[in-house]
């Protein structure tokens, strides 16, 4: 079962505090909650890290699934060293075309894996680990059912009561008291081992219904669309985020943040874009929707952002390079009548999150845009003698200084 208790308040997201808040949580685990994640014990080490020979398991498949009565199946295959998971690769339960919860094979698999449990514990093979073993080849609805099947079986309705309770989402209130940070839940609910099938399963959803808690309180960190696009392309091949962040659309609250990783992938490569336009075409998506999405026709401070987007793209195309810069021209002759300098735009491009494009890496469009804007306006209000010093300052990393001499 999955504790809230496991979720610690985190104050940032850097690598460090990140890789030490999952260390401090996972020591804090208690007896209800060390079934979401894998054992660091000798039981893990010896059942799980040990590769038995093709002949071992072999051997032992026969004796268990041979063997007559149902008990000494369990006994002789508890004898053995070898891990639930390891048997279930070579035995393949469920790999025939009957149902899951009428499979005998898979279900007396299950009964070892409860036995199995109920010996080592539940953390030598938790809830999350049957979860992303079962999702590989079956869909979640598949897996509902199936668990769904164990409250009506003997032996396996323990097992069928946790697996339910770990896919509740009973865990989101208390790590939302705990500010827990989105990246560091992904990670200990284990969703990159999901792959592609991330969106079919539930406790993907309960983390987007979670992260959309988190960013509803104020706080002094936050968890942005950058850092939500980032997780799902460390689980999945690029088309299928794609596709995933389509199929967010659908997803209540979602929509508005689907688009937004959209146009971050739109601006992120050549190779990207083509992949985009691949899913766009295969799910019949206009050439309007997609205008809406790129929110090309934004206006004002919208604008800028867009800028960043639709200049990248277009240089990509050397007919609609002069294009691009003209319509960058125009665009910050604007801002400079309206008044805006350098500092309110670093902070006006990051809308909606409260930091500034001072903070994003040099290769950001986000940070270009703010860059060549700084440039335009450092000449307009300081003749050459300024664009000098302050570009001076820019090629070396200090755009703080920059905006110093402005």
């Amino acid at each position: 079962m999955i504790d809230p208790d496991v979720l610690m308040k985190t104050a940032s997201l850097s690598k460090t505090t990140i890789a030490t808040s999952s260390n401090r949580f996972l020591r804090l685990l208690d007896t209800e909650v060390q079934d979401t994640v894998r054992g660091d014990n000798d039981v893990d080490r010896e059942d799980r890290g040990n590769t038995p020979s093709i002949s071992k398991v072999d051997d032992l498949i026969h004796k268990v699934f041979k063997s007559n009565p149902e008990k000494a199946q369990i006994e002789a295959w508890m004898k053995s060293r070898v891990h639930p998971q390891a048997l279930f690769a070579t035995l393949r339960p469920g790999k025939s075309t009957t149902k899951l919860d009428n499979d005998p094979d898979l279900l007396l698999w299950f009964k070892l894996v409860a036995a199995f449990r109920a010996k080592k514990g539940n953390k030598a093979f938790s809830d999350l680990d049957l979860y992303h073993l079962l999702l590989k080849k079956n869909s979640a609805e598949e897996l509902n059912i199936l668990f769904e099947s164990f409250l009506k079986t003997g032996g396996l309705k323990d097992l069928g009561k946790s697996m339910q309770k770990s896919l509740s989402g009973s865990w989101m209130s208390k790590a939302i008291k705990h500010e827990t940070s989105p990246t560091i839940v992904y990670d200990t609910l284990r969703l990159r081992e999901a792959g592609t099938k991330l969106g079919d399963s539930p406790i993907f959803h309960q983390w987007l219904s979670y992260v959309q808690k988190y960013r509803a309180q104020e706080r002094n960190h936050w968890f942005g669309d950058r850092e939500m696009l980032d997780l799902f392309r460390k689980t999945m091949p690029e088309d299928d985020v794609v596709t995933l962040l389509h199929l967010l659309q659908n997803v209540p609250g979602m929509k508005n943040h689907g688009d937004a990783m959209q146009r971050l992938m739109f601006l992120s490569s050549k190779t990207s874009r083509k992949t985009m336009s691949d899913v766009w075409l295969k799910y019949d998506v206009s050439p309007e929707e997609v205008w809406k999405i790129l929110r090309l026709a934004e206006t004002n401070m919208d604008a800028l952002n867009i800028n960043a987007m639709f200049h990248s793209v277009v240089q990509d195309v050397p007919d609609l390079k002069l294009f691009a810069e003209n319509m960058q021209t125009n665009l910050f002759q604007k801002c400079l009548q309206l008044e805006w300098d350098p500092k309110a735009v670093s902070s006006m491009l990051a809308i909606p999150y409260p930091t500034s494009a001072l903070h994003l890496p040099k290769s950001d469009p986000i940070y270009k845009t703010w860059e060549a804007y700084t440039l335009y306006f450092s000449e307009r209000k300081g003749g050459v003698l300024l664009l000098n010093k302050v570009k001076t300052l820019l090629d070396n990393d200090n755009p703080i200084g920059a905006l110093t001499q402005l």
